[in-house]
């Protein structure tokens, strides 16, 4: 079973906005410093999502203000955040979700799951994160992996989460990181050709 989080947009936000505060949100969980922690954007083509490689994104879709309220050809998007300095792979998709019975949510809400990778269920984290703070939303986690609530505000993720000292490398810091929620810890790394 795939384990994804979920954002519901407040307020305007762009995508490149979010990929630089994940950067700086991986870097807090894992007490590691920033700028080993760069998050490039790339396409999230079919090849891409079966494991093979695609080019940057355009910088119109990087830049463009996704406002809940605005035009909704704005709302719309599906990108892949990538970390080759861990290697990881986050898959982020933003849409406008509409009303139904069985769930009444409805707005624009930013989906993120990871790649089958521990360092990539710690960017996953970090994004959801990173757009919940800047959406003025929570991140939801219907799971309950990372803390048993449904709702946790971004601040409360890292907190929970995010390391108290420097750990002796990164895959001790990303183990330390999984052991506080009640994620599978057991994946391989991403190979550089999966980045």
């Amino acid at each position: 079973m795939a384990i994804e989080w979920s954002v519901r947009v407040n307020q305007a936000i762009t995508i490149d906005d979010a990929a630089h505060l994940a950067g700086r949100f991986v870097g807090d969980l894992l007490g590691e410093g920033v700028e080993a922690f760069r998050v490039e954007v790339v396409e999230a083509t079919c090849e891409r999502l079966r494991g093979g490689s695609s080019g940057p994104v355009a910088p119109d879709v990087l830049t463009t203000s996704r406002d809940p309220f605005g035009d909704s050809d704005s709302r719309h998007a599906d990108v892949v955040f990538r970390v080759p300095a861990l290697p990881a792979l986050a898959y982020i998709s933003m849409a406008e979700h509409v009303p139904r019975d069985e769930d009444p949510e409805s707005g624009m809400f930013v989906t993120v799951s990871s790649a089958r990778s521990n360092e990539s269920q710690v960017l996953a984290i970090a994004a959801a994160s990173a757009f919940a703070e800047l959406a003025a939303g929570d991140v939801i986690d219907e799971s309950g992996c990372l803390g048993g609530e449904r709702f946790m505000s971004p601040r409360a993720v890292i907190e929970r989460l995010g390391a108290v000292s420097p750990a002796s490398s990164v895959a001790a810091a990303v183990d330390t990181v999984l052991a506080r929620t009640t994620l599978r810890r057991d994946y391989q790394p991403l190979s550089a050709t999966q980045i």
